[in-house]
């Protein structure tokens, strides 16, 4: 019996639109049993689904013509026959994932199990060279994997930026410039023939610390991406919230701290400005002579924050006035949007140093409660959020293709 009953009095055009409709159904159910296990038989599959034995026979035969499953022993009983073990196989389509910063290009390509199968990263290339470097890098990549184009069922690339829901260009990239104005899904799936998805860096994060890192148990929540740049992604229940230009999330454009009618501000943003990697190079240059500190003269801002969390003076007090500017900026975001939960991210975001005094500012701000959490996936986030959203599109293009 059929987890999606038949109706047997309907007309018969809809009796065929409903069959196919369990018959898709029912094969999803069974795919995604299979790769949620390590090894199944049919039998495993009917007692995990609920699914009638010769409904799972009907499928398991079907995704093994098509390549999707592949028999890889058997199993033997108390009494009777042994039972064939099938599991997926995990080169029927794999997916390539990219994350280009303000530093690198990083990207991976992961098999159908979500196993990595390869990673390469090149650094940021010189300007004019951009594009056609992330289709080398892709390309190498794939080959050294020993993994055909064909084999590529989704790529994904996250980049910096706003991209325009209608044209897909790419605006307010200033930390990586050759991309302002790139339509880069459409610009790399020419490069490399075949269809490209690309979307907003931190929106990707937000969908990886969802899926893997310390959001997993909420459905609202934002990313705030602290770096050479800073963003916003938010999910509400579930699905990234871009706005109409695509520009949702844009914070480094709050008014704060900085001078927002100011030149660079309007480039950069005057939060961006104020509480950005460089500004806690310069705050760290400005306080130097009001605090001890062991910090040379040109620490970077990791250098700084790890220099706090030993008690470094100097440290201390940047963190200070870096906390202060992200608890304003965090609190503005809830008066609107009510996240509750806020995951601080990117390697100056993250580290653990900030969650603190962040909090501390946040609680006496706020007049309801904002939770502050450090992300447990650093700079990895946006890569392992691409990895997820490729993932669930080769699944449901596999799904999709057994039921054409």
């Amino acid at each position: 019996m059929s987890l999606l009953s038949l109706h047997p009095d309907e007309p018969p055009a809809r009796r065929v639109e409903r069959h196919a409709l369990v018959r898709a159904h029912n094969q999803t159910i069974v795919l995604d049993t299979f790769l949620r296990g390590v090894a199944l038989s049919r039998v495993d599959v009917a007692d995990a689904t609920g699914l009638s034995r010769p409904t799972v026979n009907l499928i398991v035969d079907e995704l093994e013509r098509l390549g999707l499953l592949v028999r890889i022993g058997s199993r033997t009983g108390g009494v009777g026959r042994s039972a064939a073990v099938y599991r997926v196989n995990r080169l029927a389509g794999v997916v390539v994932a990219v994350d280009i910063n303000e530093q690198r290009v990083r990207a991976t390509l992961t098999d159908l199990d979500g196993t990595v199968e390869g990673e390469q990263d090149i650094p940021l290339p010189e300007r004019g060279h951009l594009l056609r470097s992330v289709a080398a890098l892709v390309s190498d990549l794939e080959s050294s994997a020993h993994v055909g184009p064909d084999a590529v069922r989704v790529t994904v690339v996250g980049s910096p930026g706003a991209q325009d829901p209608l044209t897909g260009r790419l605006t307010l990239t200033e930390n990586v410039p050759e991309l302002t104005g790139v339509r880069l899904a459409a610009e790399l799936s020419a490069l490399l023939g075949r269809d490209v998805m690309s979307d907003m860096d931190v929106y990707l994060a937000a969908v990886g610390e969802h899926r893997y890192g310390c959001a997993q148990d909420v459905n609202t929540f934002g990313v705030l991406w602290v770096s050479g740049g800073i963003g916003l992604g938010m999910l509400v229940n579930g699905a990234p919230m871009r706005g109409a230009h695509g520009s949702a999330g844009e914070v480094g454009y709050l008014p704060l701290g900085a001078d927002p009618f100011a030149s660079r501000s309007r480039r950069r943003g005057s939060l961006e400005e104020a509480a950005g990697a460089a500004a806690m190079r310069t705050a760290a240059r400005r306080l130097r002579g009001q605090h001890s500190t062991t910090l040379s003269a040109r620490a970077g801002a990791i250098d700084i924050l790890d220099a706090a969390h030993q008690g470094d003076p100097l440290g201390l007090a940047v963190v200070e006035e870096e906390a202060r500017l992200l608890a304003l900026a965090i609190f503005s975001v809830c008066l609107t949007l009510d996240p509750g939960v806020m995951v601080l991210g990117g390697d100056v975001g993250s580290h653990p140093v900030l969650k603190e005094p962040v909090q501390r500012y946040l609680d006496g701000l706020s007049p309801f409660a904002i939770e502050i959490r450090s992300s447990t996936l650093g700079t990895d986030a946006t890569l392992l959020g691409s990895q997820a959203v490729g993932h669930d599109l080769l699944v449901g293009r596999l799904l999709a293709s057994l039921s054409a």
